[in-house]
């Protein structure tokens, strides 16, 4: 990947002629012929009951995390399930220490299955599917559950008295009220009575290649600048390029570089005429509008592999959002809301390779 706090002045992901290119003018480019468009991206929502943050995403796939508690050595746990009728929930516990030996809900031991590698870290404790309902029930029914380490100390608790509203806001979400799949609302009605989840989009990228490096002028940094609305350097940079076609480029504009994180702001270069025509790229889902009068990606990051532009760090107090290129226009793949504890997803999509 590629980030903006890295290079110079400005990022470029995109062709670069053999030739130095002559300064961007803002003359909008020709569009090339485009396929017919997918509804936008409607991503989903975050909802609080109280210690707990409940968010499901486009298919229906739901988390429900606990918010964590003013202290050194914290706990967190991160229940999901899938929208299908017959999808077990998935229970998993952390904490800020290494791997918790033991659980224990209002002082009494938790019976559950060890961590199952490769799929956690070493903090976390996923819990085996057949112990993971009889693990809610407990919870559902005490108060707090703590994680203990290997000498019985607690490493950090979580409060459970709003895992109920919680769990309940899924099983509404997932259309499984009055079913014996639900977690909280149950009834008789069977599986076969909740309706089938929505798919998600599919989305085809084509793998690009990696990036050069190509050195700009100050004249043509202050043109990228002047499209932009993000005055950029005048001294001359080097820059990271890589195809996105044969004549186009992806640019990412630096407009703020501190410790705390970069804003870009990302330009398409169209090889016409024989010099560059600059324009702002398409997104089905635009980014936020954090500097000037368009979008901007703060601390991006590009991965000519799977043609994605990421927005946003996994951990970050925004969230993620991730577009890949389709060849006409940066279509939104994942995005992320902040969590209590970690994000919780709100939108994805079936990324293929043409």
């Amino acid at each position: 990947m590629i980030g903006p706090a890295a290079l110079l002045a400005v990022a470029l992901v995109a062709a670069a002629p053999a030739a130095k290119p002559a300064a961007p003018s803002a003359r909008p480019a020709q569009p090339p012929a485009e396929p017919a468009e997918a509804p936008a991206p409607m991503l989903g929502t975050l909802t609080d009951f109280g210690t707990w943050s409940v968010g499901c995403d486009n298919t229906l796939r739901c988390a429900a995390v606990s918010q964590l508690e003013p202290r050194e050595r914290r706990t967190w746990v991160v229940v999901r399930r899938d929208g299908a009728g017959g999808a077990e929930p998935e229970v998993m516990v952390a904490t800020s220490e290494p791997l918790p030996a033991a659980l224990a809900i209002d002082g009494k031991p938790v019976p559950v299955a060890r961590r199952q590698p490769p799929l956690a870290s070493q903090n976390e404790l996923l819990v085996e599917p057949r112990a993971a309902r009889a693990l809610l029930e407990q919870a559902l029914a005490g108060k707090r559950l703590a994680a203990l380490d290997p000498a019985g100390e607690v490493i950090g608790t979580v409060p459970l008295l709003d895992l109920a509203d919680a769990l309940r806001a899924i099983d509404e979400a997932q259309h499984r009220e009055g079913t014996v799949t639900a977690l909280v609302a149950k009834g008789k009605k069977l599986a076969s009575a909740v309706p089938a989840s929505p798919a998600a989009p599919v989305v085809t990228y084509r793998p690009l290649p990696p990036p050069r490096r190509q050195e700009l002028d100050a004249g043509e940094m202050a043109a990228l600048g002047t499209v932009s609305g993000c005055p950029a350097g005048s001294e001359a940079g080097t820059v990271s390029a890589a195809p996105l076609d044969a004549d186009r480029a992806l640019v990412l504009v630096l407009c703020v570089a501190r410790q705390a994180g970069t804003i870009a702001v990302p330009l398409v270069i169209t090889r016409a005429g024989g010099g560059w025509v600059a324009e702002r790229p398409r997104f089905d889902y635009p980014p936020p509008q954090r500097y000037g009068d368009g979008p901007a990606l703060a601390d991006a990051a590009w991965d000519h592999r799977e043609a994605a532009l990421t927005d946003g760090g996994a951990g970050g107090v925004h969230g993620q959002r991730t577009w890949a290129w389709d060849g006409a226009m940066f279509r939104l793949v994942a995005a992320s809301a902040p969590g209590a504890a970690v994000p919780i997803p709100i939108w994805r999509a079936t990324v293929r390779a043409k």
